[in-house]
């Protein structure tokens, strides 16, 4: 698995603001799917992008 600011990073560069938004509906369909492991993952890539675009961007 990917760390997970290499996955913040990446998910903002290609979705840009709409980064965590990405995140979440990934960490809603693990959670669906039962993989917790993989739901705590993107999760924690939901806050993690929410830093970056506030300490990169002002969000």
């Amino acid at each position: 698995m990917f760390k997970i600011s290499e996955t913040a990073n990446r998910l903002i560069k290609q979705h840009g603001e709409t980064a965590p938004y990405i995140a979440a509906e990934r960490a809603s369909e693990m959670q669906k799917a039962g993989d917790r492991e993989s739901e705590a993952h993107w999760t924690n890539v939901v806050i993690e992008t929410k830093i970056l675009l506030a300490r990169d961007y002002g969000w």
